[in-house]
């Protein structure tokens, strides 16, 4: 894993493969770039491919934040910044889904292409292995302040205010820009936001989307 600064913390990245236009991979909450470990050999073939621990998360600095989704956009932007990263491909897994839908809607003309897997969970088992890997980083009570803060804000009922906002304004960039291909991913036995009707909600509503 590489590092580099952000901010007044350091991220943590991955970083295989060549190519013209990098593909970035942003894990959820409470994972970290290990998510992809079986993802980014198919693709490192082909492109450059990139994959962050979001901050507070995985291998990466864990500054005294409040790590709301504002605080995860400043520090993403500041690695994007650092990387020196122009147009990519954003591939984003929960809230890293998120994360990527925002920064295409903040950053018009930069998304090549953009692959989003809706689903918070997965009915199934892991490694135990596996599972010692995604615990490292919270070992100690104080180290899983970013677990929680992501819980919290997830868009109930209108709250938090500025989180629905960000999603509100990448739905409309998501449904206004056909020139940027879409593609969304569910698994089988997925659960939460995977379920068929808000892919095809998604599918209907997001341009030039399609669905695997």
């Amino acid at each position: 894993m590489a590092t580099v600064e952000v901010l007044d913390s350091f991220m943590s990245f991955s970083d295989v493969g060549a190519g013209a236009v990098p593909v970035v991979f942003l894990h959820g909450n409470p994972t970290s770039s290990y998510l992809w470990r079986n993802v980014i050999p198919h693709v490192a073939g082909q492109a450059r491919c990139l994959a962050p621990d979001l901050i507070g998360m995985g291998e990466s600095g864990k500054p005294d934040i409040a790590y709301r989704l504002a605080d995860h956009v400043r520090y993403l932007d500041a690695w994007f910044d650092a990387l020196g990263l122009d147009e990519v491909v954003i591939v984003g897994h929960d809230w890293g889904g998120a994360l990527g839908m925002d920064w295409g809607a903040r950053h018009p003309g930069r998304v090549r292409g953009i692959a989003v897997n809706l689903v918070r969970g997965r009915l199934g088992t892991l490694a135990e292995a596996d599972h010692d890997v995604y615990r490292a980083p919270f070992l100690e009570p104080a180290s899983r302040k970013p677990m929680l803060a992501w819980a919290r804000e997830f868009p109930l009922d209108g709250e938090p205010a500025d989180v629905v906002e960000v999603v509100r304004r990448y739905d409309r960039w998501l449904a206004d820009t056909p020139d940027v291909p879409k593609l969304l991913m569910a698994l089988e036995n997925g659960a939460g936001l995977g379920s068929p009707e808000l892919i095809a909600w998604a599918a209907a509503n997001f341009a030039s989307a399609g669905t695997r």
